[in-house]
């Protein structure tokens, strides 16, 4: 290998392998992957936006990981000549000129790249192709929480945003309530229903890889690297390229356990091992960004990695953001050290790249008086580039990696986006010291002018809101963002924020009013959600408001009123109680959709137990049966008893309204199901109506959903022999374990019944033990087929619960 550090095709020459395809063709789309299993998506590479992948997909195709439709479709036009919308990064970069300096030229003339041309070409578009380069995730466990990171990737950061909320800049995307909603696995490994998917397809594919490289949140936390490092020691990779992406911020068990893994690995097993650890410039700095880095951990497993490993390829990756400008010396300084010390030029490396996004810690969101910091870096970079007198110095892809650097600094953004990014970094500072407990002015002191400006346009901003007159949506989510900046606006200017909320409130249309509830709903601090949320319901409560009986409005508060505390319920009740009470019966009867909406406020609000009695007195016989299910809730919440006359009349109408419904094959017969179940009936009573329903109209299944009572004897004894299935459903969802334990062994489950119950364990909310124990017990080999059968029609795995139950049934069954 040169001194100049070349690695695959010089630039020009994988450009003009390129062009001959097509003037915007990429190897990388077709031979890398990025592979998120912690959210359950993928990337063609780092540079490009994730796509979701698909589950039900994956039980069709395993080669879905890497060959989605999009990926597919990306290619033809890559083919075609066309600029595929995912890859904007690289054509933002060949927009400014030199097309060479392109990352889909870089990683083109990639070892990994360059050498598949051929089966590229072949497969084209439509054929499924194996990586050669795969980067893998298999959690967002990290000990860290970087200044630029997401909660998407740092279980740290995660946790951190769960106790304060989101940040408060305006680009910011760190409202955790997505996550949770979609990626319940994306700290814990052993829920994520993508890994074992990810060895089935590993194992097919891993022999064509010549680039294996994990990355997190932190991957030496991560139990499924290790044992991937265990799959190596008997099945020989000798092409492939191992690359740990780790912050190394670790305590020394964690990185001796890993020189021990790769020990175990004969050296003929693997080609290389690289381990990249991400780094912004001087320590202290770096500790700055990189919140919780221990330094002294760092160096230390650096040294202990670099003695332990002789053959180890070591790189820092920077990501040169805002902070990185200043004392990266040290860095130069302390790589160059490393270099010299362990007299190698290119097996311990700088890589320097520009952050992207978030784009108020990006070096272009500084002005151009920096721009002597980018000039001292460069030279002192310079000063030690390999030469004679310098042999273990800085070669020229390491020089060059700074040089893009710099010509993105100096590639400036319009004022206008500046301004506005210089706003966000204030408002994202002042939360990131408060969380952290840091001080910006205190590791950056050459940063004070550059934020005294910064804090000035976000006063600036202040003081055109305060004196605005906000009358549309887009005014009110504008206010509101700012009346959430608690750490950048004093107690006092934050009331006038508030005051110019209620004016525009007030002067929004009906429209208006239901999108900026809706945006209220979505606030994460529940003291400010409640206090927006009250001068809604002043609104609401306005006396000849027209909104009061417009649907689509009532309808937007009825999940703001659900989200209030119990004192603010009490106040609406106290505004409102005559509207409510006095007229519902009437809005549930003159507007199905209108009346609906007012029983789910009604629900809602700490009305008396008189006051829903009075309410079914007066509506439950004669509401449309839409209501169904809002006369089972509001009965439900009543907790007095009901006096006789009344429960009689309201039983028999139920009995009269279930038989009527289920000859019409109504949905809405499960609701009266319910209010039944919630009225004094004696055994005999509901068991005659089941007999005489059934024998008139059927649906066995239905009725027996009325029978609750939990003594066993009651059961054994109504027990006919016929339909098991339903027989054993019925029980088991009382979940009761002794009523199930005693029915199930009196009536010995075989086929449908046996099948009934593993249905019912593989969804049941908890993991009931008494239908595992029956389960087992009742497996004959008659029982076992038909598990056995069963089980192999459910290849497609719904959710990580349920694969890990039916793991648990095979290895207890079988």
């Amino acid at each position: 290998m040169s001194k100049e550090h070349k690695v695959g095709l010089e630039p020009i020459k994988a450009l003009e392998m390129l062009d001959k395809v097509s003037p915007t063709f990429c190897l990388a789309k077709w031979l890398q992957l990025t592979l998120n299993l912690h959210t359950g998506t993928n990337s063609s590479c780092c540079l490009t936006p994730p796509s979701r992948i698909e589950l039900d997909r994956l039980s069709k195709n395993i080669h879905e990981f890497h060959n989605t439709q999009e990926n597919k479709s990306d290619r033809q036009q890559l083919l075609d000549g066309k600029k595929a919308k995912s890859c904007q990064f690289c054509w933002a970069q060949e927009n400014k000129g030199n097309v060479q300096s392109s990352e889909r030229v870089y990683k083109s003339a990639s070892p990994w790249a360059h050498e598949n041309l051929e089966q590229v070409l072949e497969a084209k578009a439509d054929k499924d192709i194996i990586p050669t380069y795969l980067e893998v995730s298999f959690s967002s466990k990290c000990n860290l929480k970087c200044a630029y990171c997401s909660p998407q990737t740092s279980s740290s950061i995660y946790h951190e945003v769960k106790k304060f909320g989101p940040y408060t800049d305006s680009s910011s995307l760190n409202d955790i309530r997505e996550i949770e909603k979609n990626f319940e696995f994306s700290e814990f490994e052993e829920k994520n229903p993508y890994i074992p998917k990810f060895y089935e397809w590993f194992n097919k594919i891993s022999k064509n890889l010549y680039v294996l490289r994990f990355t997190g949140g932190e991957p030496l936390l991560s139990e499924n690297v290790f044992n991937i490092f265990d799959q190596l020691k008997n099945d020989p990779h000798p092409n492939l390229q191992i690359e740990i992406n780790s912050n190394l911020s670790l305590p020394a068990a964690v990185v001796e356990r890993l020189v021990k893994k790769v020990k175990e690995i004969p050296s003929e097993n693997y080609k290389s091992l690289r381990i990249i650890t991400s780094i912004d410039g001087g320590f202290q700095q770096t500790a700055y960004v990189r919140s919780g880095l221990n330094i002294e951990h760092l160096k230390r497993n650096i040294a202990y990695l670099l003695e332990s490993l002789p053959d180890l390829e070591f790189r820092f990756t920077v990501t040169f953001n805002i902070f990185s400008v200043f004392n990266f010396n040290e860095l130069i300084e302390y790589t160059l050290d490393l270099k010299r010390q362990y007299k190698t030029y290119d097996k311990i490396l700088l890589s320097i790249y520009p952050l992207i996004s978030p784009y108020h810690l990006s070096i272009k969101t500084l002005p151009l008086e920096f721009k002597e910091n980018f000039e001292a870096i460069r030279k002192q970079l310079k000063k030690y580039k390999i030469s004679d007198e310098e042999p273990f110095g800085f070669n020229s892809y390491e020089i060059d990696s700074f040089e893009k650097v710099f010509a993105y600094y100096l590639d400036q953004y319009p004022k206008s986006v500046i301004k506005k990014l210089q706003k966000d970094f204030y408002y994202f500072i002042k939360d990131y010291d408060h969380r952290k407990k840091t001080n910006l002015l205190k590791g950056f002191p050459e940063l004070k002018s550059f934020y005294e400006h910064c804090m000035q346009l976000a006063n600036d901003e202040f003081n055109a809101l305060v004196t605005s007159t906000p009358s549309i949506k887009e005014d009110f989510q504008k206010i509101i963002m700012f009346y959430q900046r608690e750490n950048s606006f004093s107690d006092e200017q934050r009331e006038k924020v508030f005051l110019k909320l209620t004016e525009c409130i007030s002067r929004l249309d009906t429209k208006g009013l239901i999108e900026s509830v809706a945006i209220t709903n979505k606030i994460y601090n529940p003291q400010i959600r409640e206090k927006v949320s009250n001068f809604f319901v002043e609104i609401f409560c306005k006396e000849g408001s027209e909104n009061l009986y417009k649907t689509h409005f009532v309808w937007s508060m009825v999940d703001l009123i659900k989200q209030l505390g119990q004192e603010s319920k009490k106040n609406l009740k106290n505004k409102m109680g005559n509207i409510i009470v006095d007229n519902l019966t009437n809005y549930a009867k003159e507007n199905n959709e209108f009346g609906w909406a007012w029983i789910n406020i009604f629900l809602e609000l700490p009305v008396s137990n008189e006051e829903r009695i009075s309410f079914l007195k007066q509506s439950a016989f004669d509401t449309p049966k839409e209501f169904s299910w809002g006369i089972e809730k509001i009965l439900k919440k009543i907790s007095t008893p009901l006096d006789d006359e009344f429960r009689i009349k309201l039983k028999e109408f139920s009995f009269k309204k279930m038989k009527e419904l289920m000859s019409q094959n109504d949905e809405m017969f499960w609701a009266w199901l319910e209010i039944i179940n919630l009225l004094e009936c004696d055994e005999e009573e509901v068991w005659s109506f089941i007999e005489t329903t059934q024998a008139e109209i059927g649906r066995f299944n239905w009725l027996l959903r009325l029978y609750r009572w939990s003594d066993s004897e009651l059961w054994i004894k109504r027990y006919n022999h016929k339909e098991i299935r339903h027989w054993v459903y019925a029980v088991l969802e009382r979940n009761d374990p002794d009523l199930s334990t005693k029915f199930i062994n009196h009536i010995k489950p075989t086929e449908e019944g046996y099948i009934e119950m593993v249905w019912f364990f593989l969804i049941s909310d908890i993991v009931r033990k008494d239908i595992l124990e029956l389960i087992v017990k009742f497996a004959s080999e008659e029982n076992k087929k038909s598990l056995d059968d069963y089980l192999k029609k459910r290849k497609n795995i719904p959710t990580p619960t349920v694969f890990k139950r039916i793991k648990i049934l095979k290895s207890l069954v079988f």
